[in-house]
C-alpha cells in the first residue's frame, strides 16, 4: 500500500510541475509579439475577408511601420502618419490613427497592443501545432470588441486573425506565407504620390 501511495504522490507532483510549467496565452502571445518586434523585417501574404469578399494582398512589416499593398486598397504607415489609397475613389486620406486604429488596418499591429488593453485567454484545446488566442478588450470604449489570433507554435507566427469592431463586423485575415527579412528601405512605408498620379489627397489630421 505504502508503494502505491508513493506512485500516486509522485504522479500528483509530476502533473502540478506540469501544469504550472504550462504556458499561458498571454506567454504564447507575449512570445510572439517578441518575434515579431526584433524581427528587422517581415513580409507577409494574406487573404483578408471583409464583409463577405476576399481581398489578397502583401503585409510588410518593420517595428510599428507597415504598408499593405492590395487591389482595392493599399496602405503605408510610417510609425506616426497613415496614407490610405482608394483604388475605387482614386482618393488618399491622410491621418495619424490610434494604436486601434491600426489593428483593424494591419491585424499583426494586435500582438504588440495586447498586454494593455486586452484580456488574453485560450479558446478551446490544442490542435496539432496550433493554438487559437482570443482576446477581449479591458474596457468597452475601443475600436475592437474580440480578437481571435491562431498562432503555429512551432514559427510564433499568426496563421489566422479575426477581428469583431464595435460595430459587430468580422474581418478575417489567413496568413498564407510569413517571411523574416534583414530590413527594407524607410520609403516603403511612406506614398509616393509619383506612382499615382491625379489622385485626390485629403488630409484628415
Amino acid at each position: 500500500m505504502r508503494y502505491y501511495r508513493q506512485i500516486l504522490t509522485t504522479l500528483a507532483l509530476l502533473l502540478a510541475v506540469t501544469a504550472s510549467a504550462a504556458e499561458t496565452a498571454a506567454d504564447l502571445l507575449a512570445r510572439a509579439s517578441s518575434k515579431y518586434s526584433n524581427a528587422k523585417s517581415i513580409v507577409a501574404t494574406y487573404t483578408a475577408n471583409i464583409g463577405g469578399e476576399p481581398v489578397t494582398g502583401t503585409l510588410t512589416m518593420a517595428g510599428n511601420r507597415f504598408s499593405i499593398v492590395s487591389k482595392p486598397m493599399s496602405v503605408w504607415f510610417d510609425g506616426k502618419t497613415q496614407w490610405t489609397y482608394s483604388a475605387a475613389a482614386r482618393e488618399v486620406n491622410i491621418t495619424e490613427p490610434t494604436a486601434e486604429e491600426q489593428a483593424q488596418v494591419n491585424p499583426f499591429a494586435i500582438l504588440t497592443s495586447f498586454s494593455k488593453k486586452f484580456n488574453v485567454a485560450y479558446e478551446g484545446a490544442a490542435t496539432g501545432k496550433l493554438r487559437k488566442i482570443v482576446l477581449t478588450p479591458k474596457t468597452r470604449s475601443g475600436d475592437i470588441s474580440r480578437a481571435v489570433i491562431t498562432i503555429d507554435t512551432t514559427t510564433l507566427f499568426p496563421t489566422l486573425i479575426s477581428i469583431t469592431d464595435a460595430s459587430r463586423q468580422v474581418t478575417t485575415i489567413k496568413v498564407t506565407r510569413v517571411t523574416p527579412g534583414n530590413g527594407v528601405p524607410a520609403s516603403t512605408f511612406t506614398f509616393d504620390k509619383r506612382k499615382y498620379p491625379g489622385v485626390d489627397i485629403v488630409d484628415l489630421r
